[in-house]
């Protein structure tokens, strides 16, 4: 099977490794599929210098410090980058469309990651929907080592080799009445959504910085 475009090897992979319709396929999942269709994974080696502006700061130049599962995040009472780059702040944040502000992380006035922006919403109000996203730990089955055992049972009966999906060899391991083999798998997901009003940002750059807690957000206005 060759795909015919690369949504469609999308579509297979999520398919076969029984992962969520919106699930993104990065090089892990891709790697996954391969094994589990028994490709060689090729390999490279390249090298890349990057150039990098380091900041020296005091305490009293952050104004709070966040964490939330997707990480640690540190604000700042004055954008120092911008005022290195002779970028005068504006009062107001210009409108932005959904191409501009879509997968851009978005953070709450405490410091914490919430997730990514989603789409800009309009109508009477101007809304910015923004994807909770956190890591999630779920138990999946062991692939490489049921296909362990699965083909070590083969090549003692002395049968054929076959393409088989998790599914067939989960189906494979209880008739035969052996141990599925489980791991834990920590995934990024989408655990909500937030729909914030434009009010309610404070800085659409690199990140989106909003100027009330998640708590606060939550709450509905009168």
């Amino acid at each position: 099977w060759r795909p015919r475009s690369e949504r469609e090897l999308e579509e297979r992979v999520r398919r076969e490794l029984r992962l969520p319709p919106t699930a993104p396929i990065t090089e892990r999942e891709l790697c996954e599929y391969a094994k589990l269709k028994g490709l060689p994974i090729p390999t490279k080696v390249y090298e890349h210098r990057d150039r990098k502006v380091v900041y020296s700061l005091s305490l009293k130049q952050v104004e709070t410090i966040g964490v939330s599962g997707l990480g640690a995040c540190v604000l700042l009472k004055e954008p120092i980058e911008a005022t290195r780059l002779n970028i005068q702040p504006s009062s107001k944040v210009p409108f932005k469309s959904t191409e501009q502000v879509k997968g851009k992380l978005t953070i709450d006035a405490a410091g914490r990651i919430l997730g990514r922006a989603q789409k800009v919403l309009l109508g009477e109000t101007l809304i910015l929907r923004v994807d909770l996203e956190d890591y999630v730990v779920r138990k999946v089955p062991d692939v490489d080592l049921l296909l362990s055992r699965y083909y070590s049972e083969l090549r003692d009966s002395g049968s054929r080799r076959p393409y088989v999906n998790v599914e067939q060899l989960v189906e494979w391991a209880r008739r035969e009445g052996v141990e599925v083999p489980y791991r834990e798998e920590r995934r990024l997901e989408k655990v909500g959504e937030l729909d914030v009003r434009w009010s309610d940002i404070r800085k659409i750059g690199d990140v989106i910085l909003l100027s009330r807690r998640l708590e606060e957000l939550r709450q509905p206005k009168p």
